[in-house]
This record gives structure tokens, C-alpha cells and sequence, in this order.
């Protein structure tokens, strides 16, 4: 059973003597090692029209509940230049007049025992916000408690997105991933100013212009952020992602970050074609529920007919040791993006994956949010699963499907190519007892993805070769 922690909060600052301008956002993260040895990654982004990163090294300004202050060093440094801003790979977004500069700086350092306030900041943000005070200082706050027991704050799986379309809906989803498996909640903040007075003082910015058909929101569960966007410009918003552990409350993480309204609908990042094939929950949200030892597959298309569409995934599943896979690649005029994860027992757990797919051409971007909840097999589906056989394998052309079946159920099986596309299907019902299906769907040579379902769950999942 893993230990309660007590609440971490980290503020990070810019020390007195940091150097440079232009500050458009950033994010700390703490992972627990030891004792009272964490490892801390400090992250910013800087609009490249102002000065350069000198420094190497970082200096965090340890705070106690009564102000009194201690020093603790971060010494590594590495960084990345964006053009546009992105982490939206293809073409400078036109009328762009700058690159964002990632900087970050990480080393393992120790926080004393009690609750401190770590602060890094500096002067000054970019000078363009439209929703507050250009040129207001800047900083990134959290709040650390440490005790005997320990605690990792959640990280961001998804690099961060700044194009947002005028007058279109547009999605993003930071996605933190909490390896304690904490529940996480979500909602936006206001972001930090002078770093320099302790606590951090609030900025005062406005809420960013919406279109009131779909106003800026954030989903509490799903982190994931909803906007049409009705006026150009610069806007700063911060998120904030809070977890929790048995109803308490026991750390958090925000994300400072800069959105850039621009008016070129042109070039609009296209957006998931079949998401009505996902089934959903009560809720309404993209939700699949599976059983350990049983695959997860499914395909997501995206128009391509303008030829510079990427679809990439980003989620927890991509990081546990039985990994899953995402591929996509070109299917006539669309992008077929391929999802598939066999979850094992040891990854059954009653909160559910968030899996994002984001489609981007390079200007802009969009995301959606998948879930899939992991559940136990039960022992009948352990049986039919150890009992079902498709065989031969690899095979000239036909095949058999050979299983037990506790009841009379009905039976689905479908067959998929590589990039998930259907191929054909058949069902039928069988009553109780040992049963073998003949199947001749006459294919083409190459490999398949045979998926066999019992009563609409799926219990069987094989890659069946066809040489001819």
C-alpha cells in the first residue's frame, strides 16, 4: 500500500540575477527519490525577440511558512528552439514574428522536512498580452510539505500547444500523468506575478473573449480545454492540476502558457473523422472498457487531402512496461492512425487511461481524449480466452476458430489490417460447449488483426499472417 504524503506545493522563481526576458510560460515538476531528495525539473518558454539565457544554473529560493528563506541550487541546463511555437512540427504559422525558446533546468536536490515554498521568477512577460498588464513579472509557484512519507507531482505528457484558431473550436489537453495513480482534478488559475514578494502575488487578467456557443472551459476530469476563440491577440491563462489521495489533497502542478489567437482559417489543423465510432460513458466522453489480457485496438482517420497532416498519441499506456502502440500512416486521402494496448493484471485499476490524439498540420493543432478503464477477467473469460486457438498460423488462405462457450452467446468476429481498417466480419450464435469455425474470407496476402467478441466483449485478439 503505498504511504499517505502530506501536500507539496513548489514555487519556482527566476532568481534576482536571471537575465532574460520575454517570458511566455512554464511548468515545474517534483519526483520523489529519497528521504527528502527530490528530483526537480524547472521549465520556461521565451519569445525569442527578447534577451537570451545566460545562465546555466537556477537558484530556488526555499520559503518556510514564515518567510524565512533558504537557497537551492538547480545546476543543469538544456534547451530547444520552436519555430512558430510549436511543438506543431511542419511550417511556420504565417505572420509569426518569432520563435519560442524551451529552456529547462532539472537537478536532485534536497527539501527540508515541513512545508516550503520554492520560488523562481523574474522581469519580465512578453509585452503583446492583450488580457493583462504587458511586461508584468513573472514567476511559477507550487507548495511542498514533506514528511516521512513521500509523494510525485504529476507530469505533463503533451507538449504544449500556442496557435489557437479565430472563430473555430479548438482542443487541447495538458495531460499529466501521476505515477502513484492519485485522482487528479483540473481548472484554470490565475498566474503568478513578482516573484520577488513572498507569496507571489496574482496577476490581474481578464477571461480571454469566447464565442458563447462554446465559451473557454476546462473538463475537471479529463483536463482537457474547449474554445472558440472570437478575438486575435496574445492571451496568458494558467492550469492548474490538483491530486488527491483519499479524498485529500496532497499536491499540485499548474501550467503557465500563452495562447496566440491568430485569424487564418486556411490552414486549419483537421480534426478526427470517425469519433462517433468510440463508444462513450454516461458523461458523454470517449470512453472504452476493457479487461486485462484483452486488446485494445482501434483506428482514428483524419482527412489529408492538403498532404502535411500528423497524427500523433501521447498517454499513460505508451509508458507501462507492456507498452502499447500507435502508428499512422497514409490511407488513400486520409491519415489512419492505429491505437493497440493488451493491458495486463497488473495494469487493472478502477480510474481510467487518458490517451490523446492530437492531429496537427503544423499551424494548429486539436486533441482529443480518449479513456480506457482496465477491469479484472473474469475466470469464465480467463477459460475462454487460455481456450480459443486460431490456427493455422500463418495460413494459405482459410483458418479455424476453436473455443468453449459456458452459455449460449453470440459471437462477432472481425478482421482488421495493420492500420485497423475493417476488412470483413461474420457472427453467429453458438450454445454451450466446444465449438470450430471455419472461415474463408479469401484475403489478400499479409497481416491481419483477427478480433473475436462474445455478447459485444471482445475475448480474443491474434495477428494472423496469409502468405499466398
Amino acid at each position: 500500500m503505498k504511504k499517505l504524503i502530506i501536500l507539496l506545493s513548489i514555487v519556482f522563481t527566476f532568481s534576482n540575477t536571471s537575465d532574460a526576458s520575454h517570458f511566455m510560460g512554464g511548468e515545474i515538476t517534483v519526483t520523489h527519490i529519497s528521504g527528502n531528495n527530490y528530483f526537480v525539473v524547472l521549465t520556461a518558454f521565451r519569445d525569442m525577440n527578447g534577451v537570451t539565457f545566460s545562465q546555466t544554473s537556477q537558484t530556488l529560493n526555499a520559503y518556510d511558512v514564515n518567510g524565512n528563506s533558504s537557497p537551492i541550487l538547480i545546476s543543469y541546463h538544456a534547451n530547444s528552439v520552436h519555430p512558430l511555437y510549436g511543438f506543431q512540427t511542419f511550417t511556420q504559422v504565417p505572420n509569426m514574428a518569432y520563435d519560442v525558446e524551451m529552456d529547462m533546468w532539472y537537478d536532485t536536490v534536497t527539501i527540508p522536512t515541513g512545508t516550503k515554498y520554492l520560488t523562481w521568477g523574474s522581469c519580465c512577460r512578453n509585452s503583446n498580452i492583450v488580457n493583462g498588464v504587458a511586461d508584468d513579472p513573472f514567476s511559477l509557484v507550487a507548495e511542498v510539505t514533506i514528511s516521512s512519507t513521500n509523494n510525485s507531482s504529476p507530469v505533463f505528457l503533451t507538449p504544449p500547444i500556442m496557435i489557437v484558431p479565430e472563430n473555430v473550436p479548438w482542443q487541447y489537453n495538458p495531460l499529466p500523468y501521476d505515477a502513484d495513480g492519485d485522482s487528479l482534478v483540473w481548472s484554470f488559475d490565475t498566474p503568478f506575478g513578482d516573484a520577488f514578494v513572498f507569496p507571489p502575488p496574482s496577476l490581474v487578467i481578464t477571461t480571454p473573449p469566447s464565442d458563447p456557443n462554446n465559451i473557454l472551459r476546462i473538463d475537471s476530469i479529463t483536463g482537457q480545454i474547449d474554445w472558440t476563440a472570437s478575438n486575435q491577440g496574445n492571451y496568458v491563462m494558467m492550469v492548474k492540476c490538483e491530486e488527491f489521495r483519499n479524498g485529500v489533497k496532497i499536491g499540485e502542478i499548474n501550467r503557465d502558457m500563452q495562447y496566440i489567437v491568430m485569424n487564418d482559417t486556411s490552414i486549419m489543423a483537421p480534426t478526427v473523422s470517425n469519433m462517433s465510432s468510440i463508444p462513450t460513458n454516461s458523461a458523454g466522453y470517449p470512453y472504452i472498457v476493457s479487461q486485462s489480457n484483452q486488446n485494445v485496438s482501434f483506428t482514428l482517420m483524419v482527412d489529408n487531402s492538403a498532404n502535411n497532416v500528423e497524427m500523433q498519441a501521447f498517454g499513460e499506456p505508451f509508458l507501462l512496461s507492456n507498452s502499447s502502440t500507435f502508428n499512422s500512416g497514409q490511407n488513400g486521402s486520409e491519415i489512419a492512425g492505429t491505437f493497440d494496448w493488451n493491458p495486463t493484471n497488473t495494469e487493472v485499476r478502477s480510474a481510467p487511461y487518458f490517451v490523446v490524439f492530437r492531429t496537427t498540420n503544423g499551424s494548429y493543432s486539436f486533441d482529443e481524449t480518449i479513456q480506457i478503464e482496465v477491469s479484472s477477467t473474469t475466470s469464465i473469460n480467463e477459460v475462454e480466452l487460455e481456450s480459443c486457438k486460431i490456427f493455422p498460423n500463418p495460413t494459405f488462405d482459410e483458418f479455424y476458430i476453436e473455443f468453449d462457450l459456458d452459455k449460449s452467446s453470440k459471437i462477432l468476429v472481425v478482421v482488421y489490417d495493420l492500420l485497423g481498417k475493417k476488412a470483413t466480419s461474420f457472427s453467429t450464435e453458438k450454445g454451450i460447449g466446444k465449438h470450430l469455425l471455419r472461415s474463408d474470407f479469401n484475403l489478400e496476402s499479409g497481416q491481419y488483426i483477427i478480433s473475436i467478441h462474445k455478447d459485444n466483449v471482445e475475448f480474443k485478439s491474434e495477428k494472423l499472417i496469409i502468405k499466398k
